[in-house]
């Protein structure tokens, strides 16, 4: 799937995109198959824009001096390569040629080959939306967690989060005492530095309220803010597992991802290393006082309750809407996928048409499966209507 000339390696990114929509349905982990190491954490986007730079900025993050990446026919006619260059630029020297086997090879050589990792995050802000201010902070991981620690770089985040940021120091409904346990209910609380959550879980091992206190900046405040947002009405298990996860996701609000491949609180944002330790803690200090071991975690979100409540033919109905006005803005005609029914847990059926090709159709899912998070749902997910059997042998049988 990819070969290499000198230090520049060529990589066909038709054939990889490929082969990760397959794996996504064969492998738990590791869907990107390929030889180059520096692949390893980058994640295929419906855009085709947003996963050639994630391949440039982890092949420049790896230390590479330049790369090729060949495109399809298609992929290459349906590529806007104005934007694309303008945002490739910001990495190095952008070149386009005719690839062998037909397409285009895109180039990219490097600027300031050789760099530490941690000045190429610096530099992907003009890509990714990362703070493009340069920070002392970004020399190490260890720095940078020692700084985040101390308060001394929480005043600075990406501006990709500070939107949000700034939505939620004006509101600020979590932040003060924790109200008396009722019975039934367990107190637990965990502390970094001097930021302090406390917790009240239920006897289903459930955050029924989460209060903070401690913030010295308004950054500091809203991500307190906003991980006792994530962690309520959700089981406390979930909360030591992925809570901060929520919070960068909530807190960057649709926006570009602040680094390539695939982002973690660690390396999005070193504001976030304190609730990655807190959210932690939170669950370590109850697993000691309620005697809780469970240690799988089988929490699944589910759609908003005014949206299940709905009756099953608004539900189709609002689903169809959307899907209708993402099958378009994909280049389909309106109609060609369906909605079946839409069930409690947020799984949507489809039935798509004959006249979109298969080869197509996991690209498009992708697609219609964004549109509706966005407009419908957040916790809506699709996936096709299982087809009968035209057998009528078989299904007698079965």
């Amino acid at each position: 799937m990819e070969t290499s000339h000198g230090e520049a390696p060529i990589v066909d990114y038709d054939a990889m995109a490929a082969s990760y929509q397959a794996r996504l349905t064969s492998v738990l982990r590791n869907f990107t198959a390929g030889s180059f190491d520096f692949l390893s954490t980058w994640i295929h986007d419906a855009d085709d824009a947003r996963s050639l730079l994630g391949i440039l900025e982890a092949a420049r993050a790896s230390g590479l001096p330049a790369i090729a990446v060949d495109l399809g026919v298609e992929t290459a006619q349906r590529l806007d390569r104005a934007h694309l260059d303008e945002r490739a630029s910001a990495l190095g020297r952008v070149s386009w040629e005719k690839a062998p086997a037909g397409g285009s090879r895109l180039r990219v050589a490097f600027s300031g080959h050789g760099a530490l990792a941690g000045a190429s995050s610096v530099r992907a802000g003009a890509v990714y939306g990362a703070s493009s201010r340069p920070r002392a902070a970004w020399t190490s991981p260890e720095e940078r967690i020692a700084r985040a620690l101390a308060g001394r770089d929480c005043d600075a985040i990406g501006p990709v989060y500070r939107p949000a940021i700034e939505r939620r120091v004006a509101r600020l409904a979590h932040e003060g005492p924790l109200p008396a346990a009722r019975e039934g209910q367990r107190a637990v609380a965990a502390a970094e530095s001097v930021l302090h959550v406390q917790l009240l879980v239920d006897g289903k091992h459930v955050v029924t309220r989460a209060c903070h206190s401690g913030g010295r900046t308004p950054v500091e405040r809203a991500l307190l803010e906003a991980l006792c947002e994530v962690v309520e009405g959700r089981p406390i298990l979930e909360c030591g597992d992925h809570a901060a996860i929520r919070v960068e996701h909530l807190l960057r609000d649709g926006g570009a991802r602040p680094v390539p491949g695939i982002v973690q609180p660690e390396n999005a944002d070193p504001a976030f290393i304190p609730i990655v330790r807190i959210a932690r803690a939170l669950l370590e200090s109850y697993r000691q006082t309620a005697g809780f071991e469970t240690t799988e975690n089988f929490f699944d979100e589910r759609p908003a309750r005014a949206f299940l409540s709905k009756p099953d033919v608004e539900k189709v109905q609002a689903v169809q809407i959307a899907l209708d006005e993402a099958v378009v803005g994909a280049g389909r005609s309106a109609g060609e996928v369906e909605c079946d029914r839409v069930e409690p847990t947020g799984r949507v059926a489809l039935r798509v048409a004959p006249s979109v090709p298969a080869s197509t159709k996991p690209r498009l899912l992708m697609q219609l499966e964004a549109a509706l998070k966005r407009r419908v749902d957040p916790a809506l997910h699709v996936s096709l209507q299982e087809r009968k059997d035209l057998n009528s042998i078989r299904r007698t049988i079965s």
